[in-house]
């Protein structure tokens, strides 16, 4: 009994250490997230938990605000919320892992960074501003992996049309964009292919609002970028260090001597000696002329009363 408690406990470890593979099947296509429980172990679990428990499967990607996020994981396809299964998870924004463009991070309260439960967005550009501020130790948005495939399919559906959809009043997509079924893999599991795409990507074009035309370009700019970013890095690493080595030059050497000028002040006399002393009118600024300052939408759970209105 010793030894299969050890051999379990072995097993358990390496199951640890192993980037999960999670495959969103929706019905544009399929996104494949690859998750990093050593930076965010808690997330990660609790986003396993909803995975494996089926609370994913035929919900919709309620909020798409373009060039900024897509989020899901809490409504319906007639948008009623989903009741969490389980409770709040503890902020894990400080591990150094950033909202770059492609990652998938947990919305939450604005208020409370313990608030997330199960709806997440995946960042559509570098939002620094969502991330852990080491400076103030003020908690960001935690993020817990990456799409490292269909990032194309999410790309065009941040160009959707939105408005309000059931109690929902804005950034809503016209055309449903439905997680119809969640599957957890290993990355010893294969990822599975996608049928009739050729049809799916026309049903994208006809959703599209005349700003994805104009953009096309720099998508697949985008997703060339995030593809070869790290072996661009690694190739051109040699040329960076060498190129970053100045020349040795030598100087010539020339002796001279600076003139020193001699400067004297003296205080100039007042004319009018009632402007010796000038009073301070200083005034108080009442509170009620103090102004908030506005801010943009926030990734959090619209359910919840938050400064940012959804």
């Amino acid at each position: 009994m010793k030894y299969i408690t050890i051999l379990f406990l072995l097993t358990m470890t390496v199951y640890a250490d192993e980037a999960p593979i999670i495959n969103l099947h929706t019905n544009f296509g399929l996104i494949v997230l690859e998750l990093y429980p050593a930076k965010a172990p808690k997330t990660v679990e609790n986003f396993l938990k909803y995975a494996n428990s089926n609370f994913y499967d035929d919900t919709i990607f309620h909020r798409v605000i373009k060039k900024y996020i897509i989020q899901g994981g809490g409504y319906t396809k007639d948008y009623q919320k989903k009741i969490p299964l389980y409770d709040p998870i503890i902020n894990e924004s400080d591990n150094n892992l950033e909202n770059l463009y492609g990652t998938i991070a947990m919305a939450r309260s604005f208020r409370d960074p313990n608030s997330a439960t199960s709806q997440f967005f995946i960042n559509l550009k570098d939002n620094l501003s969502l991330n852990y501020n080491h400076i103030t130790e003020e908690m960001g948005y935690t993020v817990f992996g990456k799409v490292i495939e269909g990032m194309d399919i999410i790309e065009k559906i941040q160009y959707f049309k939105t408005g309000a959809g059931g109690s929902l009043k804005k950034h809503v997509p016209q055309k449903q964009v439905i997680i119809e079924v969640v599957v957890v893999k290993s990355m010893a599991g294969t990822i599975e292919a996608i049928g009739e795409q050729t049809e799916l990507n026309t049903e994208l074009s006809d959703e599209m609002d005349e700003d994805y035309l104009e953009n096309s370009t720099q998508i697949k700019t985008n997703i060339a970028t995030s593809n070869t970013n790290v072996s661009k890095l690694t190739n051109d690493k040699t040329n960076i260090i060498e190129s970053t080595i100045p020349p040795k030059i030598e100087l010539l050497t020339v002796n001279f001597k600076i003139p020193v000028t001699k400067f004297t002040s003296k205080k100039i006399p007042i004319i009018n000696p009632t402007l010796e002393k000038i009073p301070l009118n200083q005034k108080i600024i009442p509170s009620s002329a103090v102004t908030a300052l506005s801010a943009p939408d926030m990734p959090s759970q619209p359910d919840i009363s938050d400064p940012f209105p959804y």
